[in-house]
């Protein structure tokens, strides 16, 4: 099925969805109501993006740790997309799938740094984004994001009218905070609130190192232990081994080999946690800051406002840490499952539970906005149901990487609470089923269903453009 989002089609699925949404006290609305509802053509965007963060570790997702209460306060007046994925499981590929929506493997920036006969490590100047229709329309547009995979090199930020770049605390350049990217798309906002825009406002605040850009240990005070101003990480599933009475993952770290391999207990990944928690509780804070001035300016009425995140994380599930990066996928959905929270200013607040995936955004914020989606879009409106999302992509890293070398593939499809994930590493092929609703922890491996699931990636590989 070639997944267009047909404008002239939009009526009357917008009537479908919207009819039990609407009914009761009110009656029945007519088709042409609803489609009203929905339509926001004179609506500004935003879009807020935390890198790093877990659905299941906000408080709106059922978490028991109070980390995201300005989050939560939006998505109470929101669309919150419950089963939202991702298409790959690091930043770059991501964030190029949401303003293309196309998959990775279809737009091909699938690496940071060039490798000979790899794919491409920035998007061609005559590659179509979502911006591009925007700019026709007469959108002002706007970035205010860290370096690292936003970094105009690759090809994105480039495309926004105006971008500010944003260092972090006492780190590299790679891994900027959102408290100077709200402060700085606030002051935009408050000379260009009468115009009609677009803006992109992103912090890394949650991405490892867990004690960078500045740490709150809020939730584990009186650690104390391993120095969690590096990154820790593996690129293979690693079982615990055991020293004296106590369970240790051995882990690799950031800035190179070590003589002695850093281990990680219980208690060591109990704080990293706590400390990653602690990173969205302040991560929150700085939105909470953008939300209110986003009132304050008179904006509600008519901005719509989208709350996500590229990829999650993984602290020892599955005997893996962090996501392989730009070198190894990880597919769990630990990593895959991400938030997805809209405020429309004409719609109701209300839980989608249909599969949902991030390259769905950009057409569907078209629609809305009565702008034209285009025949090459692999997403679909989010408010229609899937049978299936869908996820891949490549890793090519250097031969001289000391971390990990070898070239692999990654796949996954999620189907009536079934999830298949395929890899290919070299001449290996491993496969991975599981059944979500009997076991959402992906802990044990269930084949029933691995031929029909592994046909439906095939078919869906085969027939992409």
């Amino acid at each position: 099925m070639n997944k267009r989002l047909a404008i002239s089609a939009f009526g009357l699925l917008a009537a479908v969805l919207f009819v039990g949404w609407f009914a009761g006290s009110q009656g029945s609305p007519t088709i042409a109501a609803i489609a009203n509802t929905i339509n926001c053509e004179d609506c500004n965007v935003i879009f807020i993006s935390l890198t790093n963060v877990r659905a299941d570790h906000l408080s709106v997702y059922g978490y028991e740790r109070e980390t995201s209460a300005n989050i939560d306060r939006l998505a109470s007046k929101s669309l919150v997309f419950e089963q939202a994925r991702t298409v790959a499981s690091w930043t770059l590929p991501v964030i190029m799938s949401v303003y293309t929506s196309t998959f990775p493997i279809q737009h091909q920036v699938m690496n940071r740094y060039p490798v000979e006969n790899a794919s491409r490590v920035s998007l061609p100047e005559e590659s179509y984004t979502i911006l591009d229709t925007l700019h026709d329309a007469g959108y002002m547009t706007a970035a205010f994001t860290s370096r690292g995979d936003y970094d105009e090199r690759y090809g994105l930020t480039t495309r926004f009218q105006h971008h500010e770049y944003f260092p972090s605390e006492g780190t590299g350049a790679a891994y900027g905070s959102m408290k100077n990217a709200s402060a700085a798309s606030i002051d935009w906002l408050e000379k260009n609130k009468d115009e009609k825009f677009f803006i992109h406002v992103h912090g890394y605040d949650a991405h490892c190192p867990f004690a960078r850009p500045q740490e709150n240990d809020v939730f584990d005070p009186d650690y104390e232990g391993v120095d969690f101003n590096t990154c820790y990480w593996t690129f293979d599933k690693v079982e615990p081994i055991s020293v004296g009475s106590k369970s240790y993952y051995v882990v690799k770290q950031s800035g190179g080999a070590t003589a002695i391999p850093p281990k990680l207990s219980d208690r060591d990944i109990y704080h990293m946690k706590a400390l990653y928690d602690g990173e969205i509780m302040l991560a929150d804070q700085y939105v909470g800051t953008l939300l209110d001035r986003i009132e304050e300016l008179g904006l509600s009425e008519n901005t719509i406002i989208v709350f996500f995140s590229e990829h999650g994380d993984l602290f020892g599930e599955h005997g893996r840490f962090m996501r392989g990066g730009a070198l190894r996928g990880s597919f769990y959905d630990d990593v895959m499952h991400v938030p997805l929270i809209i405020k429309h200013p004409r719609l109701a607040p209300k839980k989608i539970s249909h599969l949902t995936s991030l390259i769905d955004l950009g057409p569907t914020v078209l629609s809305w906005l009565g702008l034209p989606g285009r025949n090459d879009f692999e997403g679909v409106n989010l408010l229609e149901a899937r049978d299936s999302v869908f996820a891949a992509t490549k890793f090519v890293p250097p031969p001289t990487n000391s971390y990990f070398n070898r070239s692999s593939t990654i796949m996954a499809v999620w189907q009536d609470n079934a999830k298949l994930i395929k890899e290919e590493v070299v001449d290996e092929t491993s496969y991975e089923v599981y059944d979500l609703e009997k076991d959402p922890e992906e802990r044990e491996h269930d084949p029933e269903k691995l031929t029909l699931l592994n046909q439906t990636l095939h078919d869906w590989m085969r027939g992409l453009r």
